[in-house]
């Protein structure tokens, strides 16, 4: 199992590794309407799942913890640089996002409030969060009902002293930026 085995089954795009850490992005380069937050929550509750069957094969009953976070809301976007061109995403969104992930625990998932508000799944609140204050929550689990407080897919277990501990950043996006000529537009 790898990471980039499991983002083939989403709607999600990979914008870059650095090290142990990832970050994926749903709604660029390609639109997908209102879908971007619950691919990234579906997403992320699927890598927590998978990611607890993975044992590290030189250390007997030990298993790799992902710490994921995310964020909802616009994003610059664009291809950078003329010797090896990339696509690139960077912004508020993008750092709130990573400061989610490095400030979560082990096995969770912690998000903002702009994007629980987006969703309908079992989310409970962590509390205030960073030096701009933001309420934050954690992700944990899908709700069989819109609205339902009882849990229909329990998430992972929390590991107690986790071996690895990488870091997934995930983004969704609302809005793309608008380039003419380019010149950003929007």
């Amino acid at each position: 199992m790898t990471i980039d085995a499991r983002l083939e089954e989403f709607d999600v795009y990979k914008a870059e590794t650095i090290g142990d850490g990832y970050m994926i992005a749903s709604g660029l380069p390609s639109r997908n309407d209102e879908k971007h937050v619950t691919e990234i929550a579906k997403l992320a509750i699927d890598l927590l799942a998978t990611i607890e069957t993975v044992l590290i094969p030189h250390i007997h009953n030990e298993k790799v913890s992902l710490r994921l976070g995310f964020n909802t809301g616009p994003v610059e976007a664009g291809v950078i640089g003329s010797k090896m061109p990339r696509y690139c995403i960077f912004g508020d969104t993008v750092n709130t996002a990573s400061r989610m992930a490095s400030t979560g625990l082990p096995a969770r998932i912690h998000m903002t409030e702009s994007s629980a508000a987006k969703l309908m799944f079992i989310i409970s609140e962590r509390g205030a969060e960073g030096k701009d204050i933001i309420r934050t929550f954690w992700l944990n689990g899908v709700s069989t009902k819109p609205g339902a407080n009882g849990a229909a897919y329990a998430r992972p277990s929390v590991e107690e002293n986790p071996l690895v501990s990488s870091k997934v950043t995930l983004v969704s996006v609302k809005e793309l930026p608008i380039f003419t000529e380019g010149i950003l537009l929007k």
